[in-house]
């Protein structure tokens, strides 16, 4: 069933988009704390309500972006267990969900039915049986994401570390230019707010990659160790906790994943081919 396929692609590549836009309200909200320091007067007070109104929208685009990724992950979810036992497993959820789903992405998964699209592609090798086919995509997804989320987490590390380093050299060069202002209290202590309030969810962010690439590594060597014997109780148990990871994890940009694309699906290839020789 490619249309459960058109739906997670297509809502995860909207999540992408929306986290563009805040990257961008990211870069204008910095620019405005680094001018802060050398502002006085209308000039500061301007400044402070530019990025306030920055960072609130951008609040509510992570709002919105969450609520999106849920129902493409769920779709996800849905589109996984139907290509291992081939059948939905709750008609009703996944009439809620598509009813949730706004008519642009509609529009898209409509625009992808018409021509036929490729749905989302496992290397399944040998697996025939329900549970060898759910065992062999949560094998090879957790292989993908460990090493994404490990990416992210590199990114966003690189990123907290220069936007403190900006900011504390930033400090250091203003200190001679900046004048004693206790009128101009409140817009600097806004400044402070956003500043923690910034660093934070980029912690944030950087810390859930590496948690949720961790955890991705572990539910790969699990499988790699014991696939073969995994009993169907234990197998739905790993897919629940993969899918909860996947839900907690931030997204992974688009190119991320395209930089790294040829080297996983080169990495995984070999894996595969490795495994049939030694089960020769």
């Amino acid at each position: 069933m490619k249309e459960l396929d058109y739906y997670f692609d297509a809502l995860f590549k909207h999540t992408n988009r929306i986290d563009y836009i805040r990257y961008a309200l990211l870069t204008a909200t910095i620019a405005c704390l680094s001018y802060s320091i050398f502002a006085h007067g209308y000039h500061l007070y301007a400044a402070a309500i530019s990025a306030l109104s920055f960072q609130i929208l951008s609040w509510y685009l992570k709002k919105k972006s969450e609520n999106i990724r849920y129902l493409a992950n769920e779709f996800q979810k849905i589109s996984m267990l139907h290509k291992a036992y081939g059948r939905i497993p709750s008609e009703f959820q996944l009439s809620h969900l598509k009813a949730l789903v706004s008519t642009t992405i509609s529009s898209e998964v409509e625009k992808k039915k018409e021509n036929d699209d490729h749905g989302a592609e496992y290397n399944l090798g040998d697996a025939q049986n329900p549970r060898e086919i759910l065992t062999s995509m949560i094998h090879e997804n957790s292989y993908w994401n460990h090493h994404l989320y490990n990416s992210v987490f590199i990114i966003l590390f690189g990123g907290i570390s220069a936007i403190i380093l900006g900011l504390v050299v930033t400090s250091l060069f203003a200190l001679p230019l900046i004048k004693i202002d206790p009128e101009y209290t409140v817009p600097r202590l806004a400044f402070t707010f956003l500043s923690f309030s910034l660093i934070y969810e980029v912690l944030e962010k950087a810390a859930n990659s590496y948690s949720s690439a961790k955890i991705m590594l572990e539910i790969d060597n699990e499988l790699t160790r014991s696939k073969k014997d995994i009993t169907e109780e234990h197998l739905l148990k790993v897919f629940n906790q993969y899918c909860d990871i996947k839900e907690s994890a931030p997204d992974v940009p688009s190119f991320v994943y395209k930089s790294n694309r040829n080297r996983l699906n080169s990495g995984w290839k070999s894996r595969i081919e490795n495994n049939n020789i030694s089960n020769a």
